[in-house]
């Protein structure tokens, strides 16, 4: 039986940043082209999905015409950069509906990452199987169990635009480079019977061979950028929610709470350059009305606690940087959106929205962010950005 699926997608953008005090223009170009093909195939009580599917990347940079190559670049015959990944996948998932209450689907793939630093002669590849397993069991018209595993692989893709230069005689690519494995566990349970709503669930996830570029370069002939595989990643957490809604009132709350470890030190954001961060617990609370069914209001507050005496820094004590570890806090925060959304049913496909988020102007550092280091001798300057104030905006749309 056929039922096929083609999917293509093809997106290129560019960049200049512009150190007018010293070499001046600097462009980049990313370009990105891919497919995806599969068929379903329904035998019995199995939906069996399976394909293949490729993505091609690839990012450029270049100092543009006019700057001085002999006194700017590591090498002056050497003015333009580039590096080419190539990613080809196949794939096969089976649904099996074993009773009407069970679902189980099982899955595998092959990876298989190719990367080439087109300037340099350089490249690097990796491939792998990898499997996954779960099931969904519904106890009760309204009550349904779920769990499973998952694995992955990612080999080394191509580095950011600006980091391609390297100095003569150095390596940006760890010879030993192996690929991430990744390994994610995951169980809970759903309730819903149209008015109250419910749910939980917790997981657990491993990334072994995390491939990195470290603060602080190595020994030569490490360049300043140098991936390499630094360690394990673990991260776990719990998500509750309860909802209910009654005539035109909705209203939601959820709790987030999670922990994240690099070879068992909390990961904070700053030394990780943006693998995790770390986070205190999250609570989302989410009231909507509609009145009439073409206008619908809304509210929604996000409350997140302090996340203090976090021990950061170990990169800088293994390096030399500083002589002993330091500890940083994240302040909770709370903050207040709302919303209007009117789809009047005698204007078909005209829309209007208002929203205001950060109601009342909070002066907050998301944890997502890097936590502030300013207290700490020589890491003035270091933290993360303040969110924005208070957003005001107004939308109308109409579709033909």
């Amino acid at each position: 039986m056929l039922d096929i699926e083609l999917t293509g997608y093809h997106t290129k953008s560019s960049i200049t940043q512009d150190v007018f005090n010293r070499w001046g223009p600097y462009s980049a170009e990313i370009e990105s082209w891919g497919f995806d093909a599969r068929n379903t195939s329904r035998i019995a009580a199995h939906e069996i999905v399976y394909g293949i599917e490729h993505r091609n990347d690839t990012v450029m940079s270049e100092y543009d015409e006019g700057t001085d190559l002999s006194y700017w670049a590591w090498d002056p015959e050497i003015g333009r950069f580039e590096e080419e990944g190539k990613v080809w996948g196949a794939y096969v998932q089976d649904h099996w509906q074993v009773t009407a209450p069970l679902l189980i689907s099982v899955g595998a793939r092959y990876d298989s990452y190719a990367l080439d630093q087109v300037t340099y002669g350089d490249d690097t590849e990796s491939d792998g199987f990898s499997g996954n397993a779960g099931l969904v069991y519904a106890l009760t018209p309204d009550l349904a169990f779920s769990a499973g595993y998952a694995e992955a692989m990612r080999g080394k893709e191509v580095g950011d635009a600006f980091t391609l230069e390297r100095r003569p005689g150095r390596i940006t690519l760890a010879p030993d480079l192996d690929a991430e494995r990744v390994g994610n566990a995951e169980a809970g349970l759903v309730y819903d019977n149209g008015t109250l709503r419910a749910g939980a669930s917790v997981y657990q996830m491993e990334i072994r061979d995390v491939i990195m570029d470290q603060l602080g370069g190595g020994p030569a002939p490490q360049d300043a950028t140098y991936y390499e595989n630094v360690g394990t990643l673990e991260a776990g957490g719990i998500e509750l929610r309860v909802g209910y809604s009654w005539d035109a009132l909705r209203a939601d709350l959820f709790y987030t709470t999670y922990d994240s470890e690099l070879n068992g030190n909390t990961v904070e954001g700053y030394e990780q350059i943006g693998l995790a961060n770390a986070s205190g617990d999250a609570w989302n609370f989410s009231l909507g009305w509609t009145p009439v069914p073409d206008l619908e209001l809304a509210w929604n507050l996000k409350h997140v606690q302090d996340l203090n005496d976090i021990v950061v820094l170990h990169r800088g004590v293994e390096i030399g940087w500083i002589d002993e570890l330091q500890t940083v806090d994240k302040p909770g925060y709370t903050v207040n959106d709302i919303y209007l959304h009117w789809t009047p049913a005698e204007y078909d496909g005209f829309r209007l929205s208002f929203a205001v988020q950060n109601l009342f102007d909070v002066a907050y550092r998301d944890h997502a962010s890097v936590a502030d280091y300013n207290h700490i001798p020589d890491w003035e300057g270091v933290a993360g950005v303040r969110e924005a104030g208070r957003d005001v905006r107004l939308t109308v749309a109409y579709d033909f």
